[in-house]
């Protein structure tokens, strides 16, 4: 009876959530014990950060056609900031590099982006899975390019998720 009562007690359960992701992306949300899926919540707050109009109509380039807002390429400077260094590569001449060309995004501006990019120049493995997972991979995609276990990739994304977390608070 009391071996029956500990074992019940050290069995992980984990309620059921819509988005199927693993357990390991699972946050806290509250002092109740609510959870949520924080690469569910990641990837919407990375959604929202895209620039809602990607056109200013008042202002025309010299063929009449709207010019680009400064908004869309201040965003799209920051996401090519993203793109992961290569393996012969050392972190810190990729960092200068990655800097001189598309510049630092704004943290009040692009939070999850600016997160990102931070954890780029440090922990690429952690920060290359997120990046596609958030630009629409699937997972066996993201294990296939980046020659990881299932395992491996969701301890790496839960590593980069919790890491994100830390730098937006």
């Amino acid at each position: 009876m009391f071996a029956e009562q500990f074992i019940h007690f050290y069995q992980q359960t984990y309620p059921e959530l819509r988005c199927l992701h693993s357990s390991l992306f699972y946050f806290v949300g509250d002092r109740a014990g609510n959870l949520f899926c924080g690469l569910c919540w990641l990837q919407n707050a990375w959604e929202a950060e895209a620039p809602s109009r990607f056109h200013e109509y008042k202002l025309l380039a010299e063929n009449g056609n709207p010019e680009t807002a400064p908004r869309f390429w201040a965003h799209l400077k920051a996401n090519l900031g993203l793109i992961p260094p290569d393996p012969e590569i050392d972190l810190n001449s990729y960092r200068l590099a990655r800097k001189r060309l598309y510049g630092v995004p704004s943290k009040k501006q692009y939070p999850i982006t600016a997160a990102l990019y931070e954890i780029m120049g440090v922990q690429p493995k952690l920060a290359t899975p997120l990046v596609l997972f958030f630009c629409g991979a699937s997972m066996d995609q993201i294990r296939a390019e980046m020659k990881m276990t299932t395992y491996g990739l969701h301890q790496s994304m839960a590593k980069g998720m919790r890491m994100i977390v830390r730098e937006i608070s």
